[in-house]
């Protein structure tokens, strides 16, 4: 990430760090998208991105990675989810403070819901999230907002980095997900997967789930 960009983000995010709804520390989650951005590179081809590609960032919190990769990739179009409305807001404040309002948009559902309404039902090309919930939870809601043929990328925990039995492959052939593929990127760890088929109409399941696992 270039200097200039850095601090451009960084001075954006400053308040949504400081109400909380960014942890840790500013630097190192900017580092982290840098690695995010690192692995989209490593499985999108140069030409989608080039002509309009679109993301999806499940769970965005303050803002990130969704803002940090609309910063990296400024010729792809982002939604960014947050199932609470206030945290949608901060997160809105932040896109109009960066001028990216014409190719980010920013919605307050639960993102099993998303996967549902039209207007998003398999219409994405990435699909990003970190911290979102369990694997079976998180592969849900990718799926049900992919195109087939896009990627889910995936923040995996440091201590459960390449573990590819946290996804479980029947799971995600449900889903119409093809295998985990991990990466890595910066010291930091991933895992990819392909959508290969449509994802069932019912998928992804609505709350309450909170017991549930892989179907």
């Amino acid at each position: 990430m270039n200097p200039d960009l850095q601090r451009d983000l960084m001075s954006a995010l400053e308040r949504p760090h400081r109400l909380g709804t960014i942890g840790g520390n500013l630097e190192d989650q900017l580092a982290h998208c840098a690695s995010f951005s690192s692995v989209l590179g490593q499985v999108v081809q140069a030409d989608k991105s080039d002509f309009g590609a679109n993301g999806i960032d499940l769970g965005t919190g303050g803002g990130l990675p969704g803002i940090a990769l609309a910063a990296l990739h400024p010729k792809m179009a982002w939604t960014l989810v947050d199932m609470r409305a206030a945290r949608a807001d901060e997160v809105e404040r932040t896109i109009l403070g960066l001028r990216y309002q014409d190719r980010v948009e920013v919605i307050a559902a639960e993102a099993q819901h998303v996967g549902h309404q039209p207007k998003y039902r398999e219409q994405f090309d990435i699909a990003v999230a970190r911290a979102f919930g369990p694997p079976s939870v998180t592969a849900e809601c990718a799926a049900g907002v992919l195109v087939v043929g896009g990627v889910f990328i995936v923040s995996e925990p440091p201590h459960r980095g390449g573990d590819v039995d946290r996804w479980n492959e029947g799971g995600l052939t449900t889903l119409g997900f093809g295998k985990p593929v991990p990466k890595t990127a910066d010291g930091q760890h991933f895992m990819t997967m392909t959508k290969v088929a449509p994802t069932p109409d019912n998928f992804p399941r609505l709350p309450p789930r909170s017991t549930r696992g892989w179907s």
